[in-house]
């Protein structure tokens, strides 16, 4: 009785772990499908998973996770110039601390932030954390030739794409602490507007899906419609949220705090509505999903 005891007790305390630390890898994956394919089937699960495995690594690598995923991504899927194991972007944490170190946004100079441990940004390397999506998403797609070859930038659409895969990610992270049973008020994350000197998510997202979706701003009839909806949709929601909060310790105020994860809630059921219609008229995406 009391190994029985002891057995439901150790199952409650690994239920709460999950409940109180985050999405795990499959929850993001499910999000990050739902957001580009909603209710369209992925046709090409090699891809995806290649995708969701080289976000995880860069998002989500600490304390020597994810190990597999890079032996995956190397063996199974064949993605070129990544590193032989992943020692170089380790650092300790725990499942929240780790985020101040990845979660501050795509071009986020951790480096420069004085709040943070130097010894830690040096050893999460979150340009080599980039490169590892980058790598991915260029080899998964065909954006061009040259793009990430020699000493050649990235395509814009390419860095774009890795781009909004990693908001997506992060606003996956903002809808656990949301539904979460123990209120936490993550600060080393990017805030949904521009604060506390970093960018805001929202801007972001906009910003590269105006580069994601470039031809379909210049489009006719429903392409163009869908496209002029959803940057609305993103800007009522920017609106909101500015109504309500200026930096992060408004968020000790519960109503504010409840308000603004909502709000968080939005963004992520508008990127489900609109981004299946959009992203499916991008070429790259059409000769990988829907050929």
């Amino acid at each position: 009785k009391k190994f029985s005891i002891v057995i439901i007790f150790i199952c409650k305390m690994i239920m709460n772990s999950i409940s109180v630390f985050g999405y795990g890898a499959n929850e993001h994956n499910k999000i990050l499908i739902e957001v580009l394919f909603g209710k369209n089937p992925v046709t090409n699960t090699d891809a995806i998973e290649a995708i969701n495995d080289a976000v995880a690594i860069s998002i989500d690598h600490f304390n020597g996770d994810n190990s597999s995923m890079l032996i995956e991504l190397k063996n199974n899927f064949k993605i070129r110039g990544l590193p032989d194991n992943l020692s170089s972007i380790n650092f300790n944490g725990n499942s929240y601390t780790h985020r101040q170190y990845t979660h501050k946004g795509w071009t986020y100079d951790y480096s420069n932030d004085g709040s943070l441990d130097k010894g830690t940004v040096k050893k999460a390397n979150f340009a080599k954390r980039k490169d590892i999506l980058l790598k991915t998403v260029n080899q998964v797609f065909d954006f061009n030739f040259w793009s990430g070859k020699l000493w050649l930038s990235y395509d814009k659409q390419c860095d774009s794409f890795a781009a909004f895969v990693y908001y997506v990610h992060i606003l996956g992270d903002y809808i656990h602490d949301s539904e979460s049973d123990s209120k936490y008020t993550d600060y080393g994350m990017i805030p949904l507007i521009e604060s506390d000197g970093m960018v805001g998510m929202i801007d972001e997202i906009e910003k590269y899906s105006k580069i994601l979706f470039s031809e379909q701003s210049n489009g006719v009839g429903t392409q163009k419609r869908n496209y002029m909806l959803y940057l609305n949709e993103l800007d009522e929601i920017r609106s909101e949220v500015e109504k309500i909060y200026n930096n992060k310790y408004d968020l000790d105020n519960n109503d504010i705090y409840v308000k603004y994860m909502s709000y968080a809630k939005d963004l992520m059921d508008c990127l489900k509505e609109y981004i299946p219609s959009l992203i499916k008229e991008e070429t790259f995406f059409k000769n990988v999903f829907y050929q």
